[in-house]
């Protein structure tokens, strides 16, 4: 069988960046496109060691050590080990599902210009799929029951545990959502990408969520609706402890 090394590392390349992009929309890394065009043109050239005349344990521990490089030049050191994790996990099941349609399909391996494009065609819809649905499943292990009251009120709804809220007001944890509240309130400043905004707050003297108690909480009333669907408040990151 005529193997076209020059389509192997193309292939290899568009696959090994479908993956890291898959891993970064998975652990919500905020990663350039130049970095992760690196990391999988490092990674693209793991498929010229199949070529040398070395064991197979020296094979795999290249392809480990040159996996492991393409995620520190992508991804850098943070959570190296979940990325790791991802990484491997996703490419065994793109193995497993390109395994799965060329028997299916009872493909000819030995047209490599044909299996090339129609896996480049249903790699894609596979990872975004799989993307897709970890991050639901993500989000949804996010989700609490919440209890609480306000002066003489008691509020009950779905929170979800939001890990891009860090706002601390006294060093206590500010939860946020949608009330309607027409009595005194306290201002607190909070900064984000689009700038420095304020937020009105009220003191709660306890929470519960999914049972579990929490004392000296600030609420903030948000202006806009939480756009997460299902969600009635937004809580603080360190409630996921």
């Amino acid at each position: 069988m005529k193997v076209y090394i020059d389509l192997l590392l193309i292939f290899n390349f568009i696959i090994d960046y479908m993956l890291l992009f898959g891993v970064s929309k998975i652990l919500k890394y905020r990663v350039s496109f130049n970095r992760l065009v690196l990391g999988s043109f490092i990674g693209s050239f793991s498929v010229l060691i199949l070529f040398l005349p070395v064991s197979n344990t020296i094979l795999i521990i290249s392809k480990i050590l040159l996996s492991i490089i393409m995620l520190l030049v992508s991804f850098g050191y943070r959570n190296i080990f979940d990325s790791i994790i991802h990484f491997y996990f996703l490419s065994l099941l793109l193995g497993g599902f390109i395994y799965m349609v060329l028997e299916l399909f009872n493909i000819n391996n030995d047209d490599q210009v044909l299996n090339f494009i129609f896996l480049l065609l249903l790699s894609p819809i596979f990872i975004s799929i799989y993307v897709r649905k970890r991050i639901d499943s993500i989000k949804y292990n996010k989700y609490c029951n919440v209890v609480f009251r306000i002066d003489n009120s008691e509020y009950s709804g779905i929170g979800y545990i939001d890990s891009g809220n860090t706002l601390k007001v006294k060093n206590r944890p500010v939860i946020m959502g949608n009330l309607e509240y027409d009595k005194e309130t306290f201002n607190c400043l909070y900064s984000t990408i689009s700038g420095t905004h304020i937020l009105r707050c009220i003191n709660i003297s306890s929470i519960m969520i999914n049972d579990r108690e929490y004392r000296n909480i600030y609420f903030g009333l948000l202006d806009s609706p939480i756009k997460i669907s299902g969600v009635d408040y937004l809580l603080h990151s360190s409630m996921e402890e």
